[in-house]
């Protein structure tokens, strides 16, 4: 294999990378959208005076998993 046919197969390579990059970010920042959405519609409840403990734990798994998100996507920025 040439070294120019090598060179545009690793160019290719690498765009590629860096749209499914992008698309996975795409996809991680819209599952943080929608955790931040359900925490906002709990901080509303609660607001309204709605209140239980189950309430409690469902938002720390939220916060939780927002946080796991919000990693994972520095991560990929990262990369």
């Amino acid at each position: 294999m040439s070294a120019l046919l090598l060179a545009d197969k690793l160019i290719e390579h690498y765009h590629s990378t860096q749209a499914d990059k992008k698309k996975d970010i795409q996809v991680f920042e819209q599952r943080l959208a929608d955790t931040q959405k359900k925490l906002d519609n709990f901080i509303s409840a609660i607001a309204d005076g709605l209140y239980n403990p189950s309430m409690k734990a469902t938002m720390d798994k939220l916060e939780q998993e927002k946080a796991d998100i919000l990693i994972i996507i520095t991560e990929y920025k990262l990369r």
